[in-house]
C-alpha cells in the first residue's frame, strides 16, 4: 500500500510541475499579448486623431472657401 501512494504521490508532483510549466508560459504569452494589444491601441489612437484633425481642417477649408491642392497638381 506505501508503494502505491509514493508512486501515485510521484505523478501528482509530476503533474503539478507540467502545470506549473504550462502557467508559465501562459502568463508569458499573456504579457507578449497584453504588449501587443497596448501598441495596437495606442496606434488606433493616434489614427483616429489624424482622422479627427483632417476632418476638422476638411470641414474648415470647405466652410471658408479654400481649394486644396494635391501633390501631383490637381484641385
Amino acid at each position: 500500500m506505501q508503494v502505491q501512494m509514493q508512486e501515485r504521490l510521484a505523478g501528482l508532483r509530476q503533474d503539478f510541475e507540467k502545470g506549473e510549466h504550462q502557467l508559465q508560459g501562459l502568463v508569458q504569452q499573456e504579457t507578449v499579448l497584453r504588449e501587443s494589444l497596448l501598441r495596437v491601441s495606442g496606434a488606433i489612437h493616434i489614427l483616429e486623431e489624424l482622422l479627427s484633425a483632417d476632418q476638422e481642417n476638411t470641414a474648415y477649408e470647405e466652410t471658408a472657401g479654400v481649394t486644396r491642392t494635391r501633390a501631383d497638381g490637381q484641385r
